[in-house]
């Protein structure tokens, strides 16, 4: 699991999840989207499972501070 914080979501991802752009998550980065999962709430019994493009997140790792994201990361290296 990777942490990062979510730069952009759409209306969908908003509709379909407890979360909202500029909250800290941990995805999993494993697959071609970042995917990220919540418990069951009284909103969402069974949880939820959103998958993101990696240009809608920023890697928190980045020490540098240039705001990458995780677009510009090979996950494969």
């Amino acid at each position: 699991m990777t942490l990062v914080k979510i730069i952009t979501m759409t209306q969908s991802q908003r509709e379909e999840s407890d979360l909202q752009a500029g909250d800290e998550i941990e995805v999993n980065t494993k697959r071609s989207t970042a995917v990220a999962y919540g418990r069951s709430s009284d909103r969402f019994p069974d949880g939820w499972e959103i998958d993101f493009n990696y240009n809608q997140l920023q890697f928190l790792g980045d020490e540098d501070g240039d705001g990458e994201d995780l677009n510009s990361r090979d996950w494969n290296g």
